[in-house]
């Protein structure tokens, strides 16, 4: 078990390489504050991530995720959002995700990597999103650090307790990392890293085969020269040896 460094009274097991869907109660409850300018001042209203999404679901034309806030940009309004930062991290990776068309509640999220900081309590967790048969977000960070609002429990692990549906299951879970790791650049160097970090499925079959690395004839022209080495090594040494008697 390892400690939630946003909430120190609660310990978890850690993200495990897999699939994950957004708990859709939990994510609408999280708590954030509206910022207004009224005569001067800055007033804060109550709000949630789920009354904010509502609200700019369909209309959303940019949002800024900053370090302590959030900010939404509409034709006819720009809103401005504090909070813990985890949670308006969640609200931008929506509001993202909505603006390019997609559902994020019915988005996948692959856990693929994590960081620490060697100063202070501070977990970087990484995630690549697949949503509509397509991976729509390469690198997503969720940062747990005092202060940040980090809760893991609006991860939920997919699983499923029929044997044939698990297999099933699995498969498109390995289908999905295998692409992570093979299509897109931040997974492939995931793959070549000297440190060697943990990937779904271990190592095995992941390394790049020299025809994925030259494309089009260049690997066969590359095996023709190979050939033609070999060929003018056994010649030179036909030669040594005649000119040795």
């Amino acid at each position: 078990m390892k400690p939630i460094w946003a909430d120190l009274s609660k310990k978890w097991n850690g993200f495990r390489l897999t699939r994950y869907s957004l708990d859709f109660d939990k994510v609408r409850g999280l708590p954030l504050a509206e910022e207004r300018l009224i005569e001067g001042k800055i007033e804060k209203n109550a709000t949630t991530v789920g009354e904010i999404y509502t609200r700019f679901a369909d209309r959303c034309i940019e949002v800024e995720n900053h370090v302590l806030k959030v900010e939404v940009t509409t034709e006819t309004e720009k809103a401005s959002f504090a909070g813990p930062s985890f949670n308006h991290g969640i609200l931008s990776e929506l509001l993202t995700l909505r603006k390019k068309g997609f559902n994020p509640f019915s988005a996948q999220w692959f856990f693929y990597d994590s960081d620490s900081s060697r100063t202070e309590p501070h977990e970087i967790y990484s995630f690549f999103v697949v949503c509509d048969d397509k991976i729509v977000r390469e690198c997503v960070d969720f940062r747990d650090y005092i202060g940040s609002g980090f809760d893991p429990a609006v991860f939920e692990a997919d699983y499923d307790s029929d044997s044939t549906s698990r297999a099933w299951s699995e498969a498109r879970t390995r289908l999905w990392y295998q692409k992570f790791y093979t299509e897109t650049e931040i997974g492939q160097l995931m793959v070549l890293r000297q440190d060697r970090p943990r990937l779904y499925g271990g190592r095995s079959n992941l390394l790049p085969e020299t025809s994925a690395l030259f494309p089009g004839n260049a690997h066969k022209t590359i095996s023709q020269i190979h050939r033609l080495l070999w060929v003018l090594i056994i010649l030179v040494a036909l030669i040594l040896l005649r000119l040795l008697k």
